[in-house]
């Protein structure tokens, strides 16, 4: 057998058993309950063997049909399809540029915060985040001044990123009159 077949043959196990592990929980739930109401304790056991029959039977069901019997398990377990807004999605890449930030990779990280930008202009911490990536791996304060106006400009004033922002840009021009 070659490797992705038994990686094929893998994947495909361990999607049956999920699926199966998936069925068996609102079973054993009804088995056992209506075992035990018809016949104690010994209903209940034979409720949960058949509740684990049932499962493994509805497992290939699930897996044939993912769009429906596959979303209705899923919907039970876990809730509706995320629906993440550009956002969300930019908040997560913005995490990787602050840890190329705090390895001192200024060059990828601000490649990587400037796509997050294209992506989403409007999005103020990525640009609060480029100029600190300017001024402290580039020594470029105009271009991150020019930043943090653009911040100040479109932030609310009750906004936490316009309070660092204007933090920063009284740092950094403070440092900029006195010659740095």
């Amino acid at each position: 057998m070659t490797k992705g077949t038994v990686e094929t043959r893998l994947i495909a196990r361990t999607q049956f058993v999920k699926a199966a592990v998936w069925c068996l929980a609102p079973f054993a739930i009804i088995g056992i309950t209506y075992g035990y109401y018809l016949d104690g304790v010994w209903g209940a056991i034979m409720g949960f063997v058949a509740a684990c029959a049932l499962s493994l039977a509805a497992a290939p069901v699930i897996l044939l049909f993912p769009g429906g019997a596959g979303r209705i398990a899923g919907g039970l377990y876990g809730g509706r399809t995320p629906q993440w807004s550009t956002r969300e999605l930019m908040q997560g890449e913005l995490k990787k540029v602050i840890h190329l930030r705090s390895q001192r990779r200024y060059d990828p990280a601000l490649a990587a915060v400037n796509e997050i930008l294209q992506k989403d202009p409007e999005f103020t911490q990525a640009a609060l985040i480029k100029a600190r990536i300017l001024a402290e791996g580039f020594d470029d304060l105009d271009g991150a001044l020019m930043q943090l106006k653009r911040i100040l400009a479109k932030s609310p004033k009750d906004d936490p990123t316009y309070a660092q922002a204007r933090r920063l840009y009284a740092e950094l021009s403070t440092f900029k009159e006195f010659g740095g």
